[in-house]
């Protein structure tokens, strides 16, 4: 029986590892959306350390195939789609962050992973999208000032 690979896709905007020294298994994503094959049956061993887990858990590591994530516990058995771990593209962190309505954000950050709401902010803050109403709705989820970091990154000599 061939051993079945999956997919595993950095979702950070930085490299993240995989380390588990008591399994030898060692794997780097070295940058958003990097993607390497892993066998299933080490992929549930690893699962075990507490790390691993939470990179899981919290989206920095993200497994497409749904199948997968309801046998390792990422997701509930009866799930069609995403409910545990929702991840959202650059097209919808910026909709979320200009003409979505505040409530739609307030909601999705409510189901978003605390790593997930950091990577939202994240994007406001590079992309400089710093709605004060939106910017209080992310500092409740992350306690980052979205408008402070904006500020701190301008060039102090654009400000005079």
């Amino acid at each position: 029986m061939d051993k079945k690979k999956v997919m595993v896709r950095n979702m950070m905007n930085h490299p993240v590892g995989i380390y588990v020294p008591s399994m030898n298994f060692k794997r780097d994503f070295p940058r958003k959306d990097a993607t390497l094959p892993i066998d299933f049956e080490i992929l549930q061993e690893i699962m075990y350390d507490p790390g691993v887990e939470y990179m899981f858990k919290q989206g920095i590591l993200y497994i497409e195939d749904m199948e997968v994530k309801r046998e390792l516990g990422l997701e509930p058995y009866d799930a069609e789609k995403p409910e545990e771990i929702i991840v959202l593209n650059d097209g919808q962190r910026r909709r979320l962050l200009t003409v979505a309505s505040l409530k739609e954000l307030k909601e999705t950050c409510e189901k978003l992973s605390y790593e997930q709401n950091q990577e939202l902010a994240n994007y406001a803050i590079l992309n400089e999208l710093g709605d004060l109403e939106r910017a209080k709705i992310i500092k409740q989820f992350t306690d980052v000032d979205i408008i402070r970091a904006i500020q701190n990154r301008k060039d102090p000599e654009e400000e005079k």
